[in-house]
């Protein structure tokens, strides 16, 4: 059966995004009809978020889901898991692998980049964890949709950036020093879209073409038109997506974010939970940070209507796989201590799945 026709068969006509989301299936060649109609059930968890949201994040939706989709139910194709395919960049990749991919892995690289799909996002890895969980509840979907909005021009500036990646690759008639001076004025003019690792795959670039001095000049021109998004400059939440291995970058990155005061007091990540309007990157690292005894504080100060949603929303953070592992363990730990201090609260705590043995 072809991808065509099982899109046909297992594709509702009343799919959100179904325009848009049944040609990377095509690129993708997925053709398990059960693997499509998973692609419809995130479509439909996702559309509510996004109605309203540019055709550009709706296609970005639209390619993201099947791509996960496929390193998450259909390895057997040789599609690698989902965390490799988070780290995947493009730039990256066509530097440090050019003559070492197996033939299984330009075949996946080949299929992303007829899909488009270059590189992701903190929009793409918030959809990967609605994948995974099967919910959208606390999640930071609509906030990474927002911001991806609010770039006025953004398609333009992408392709500025990109096309000097592209010049670097297909020509053979530009030297070094122009090639770089190329680098500086995309960067200068489009840092408002260039990602992070992109920025560290850059510098990395320069540095190896000898000019150290505007490898750094780069960092700083990035440092200075994102100052507005500290967040960005946390390198070790931002691993998810990527390493930043440039050391001067990584360092300067680091600086950045210690003095941007960019950290969320426990108290203050509770009430962006409970609240529930908007997400911010502090979020995670205040509850990561949070120890047992921390937390059974926090819990007895929102005792009230606000103290179910706090304890749903803490259980069920959009965190990667360590960081949620270390949130539950602390989580269930508070919960256990609260609950052996009387009957009533091992009730109340077993509605939050935490069972207290006699």
């Amino acid at each position: 059966m072809s991808s065509d026709e099982a899109v046909e068969l297992g594709l509702s006509d009343d799919a959100p995004l179904r325009d848009f989301v049944t040609e990377p299936i095509h690129h993708l060649s997925i053709n398990n009809i059960r693997v499509i109609q998973r692609i419809e059930s995130a479509l439909r968890l996702i559309y509510p978020l996004i109605k309203d949201s540019s055709d550009k994040v709706k296609r970005q939706a639209a390619v993201s889901i099947p791509v996960f989709a496929s390193s998450l139910y259909e390895r057997g194709r040789g599609f690698p898991e989902p965390e490799k395919i988070l780290k995947y960049n493009a730039f990256s990749h066509q530097i440090a692998k050019e003559g070492e991919a197996t033939d299984e892995e330009k075949e996946w690289v080949a299929r992303l980049q007829l899909c488009g799909f270059s590189h992701a996002d903190e929009f793409d890895e918030a959809i990967l964890d609605m994948m995974r969980c099967g919910y959208v509840a606390g999640s930071s979907i609509s906030a990474h949709a927002a911001a991806l909005d609010a770039i006025a021009d953004r398609d333009r500036l992408d392709e500025t950036f990109t096309a000097v990646w592209r010049t670097f690759h297909d020509r053979l008639d530009m030297t070094g020093e122009h090639l770089v001076d190329e680098f500086v004025h995309a960067v200068r003019q489009s840092a408002s879209v260039i990602t992070s690792l992109n920025i560290n795959s850059t510098v990395k670039l320069v540095r190896e073409l000898g000019f150290e001095g505007r490898a750094d000049q780069i960092i700083e021109i990035y440092i200075d038109q994102r100052q507005d998004t500290p967040e960005l400059f946390d390198i070790d939440h931002q691993s998810r997506l990527g390493d930043v291995d440039d050391p001067k970058t990584r360092a300067r990155f680091q600086e950045v974010f210690n003095d941007s005061g960019k950290v969320l007091s426990l108290q203050e990540a509770a009430e962006l939970i409970v609240e529930n309007e908007r997400w911010d990157s502090g979020i995670v690292p205040a509850f990561v940070r949070a120890q047992a005894d921390q937390l059974i504080d926090l819990l007895r100060a929102k005792q009230g209507p606000n103290l179910q949603p706090l304890v749903t929303g803490i259980l069920r953070l959009p965190a990667n796989a360590e960081e949620h592992e270390s949130i539950t363990a602390n989580m269930i730990a508070a919960l256990r201590t609260l609950g052996r201090e009387s009957t009533l609260n091992r009730v109340r705590v077993r509605r939050w799945g935490v069972v207290i043995e006699d």
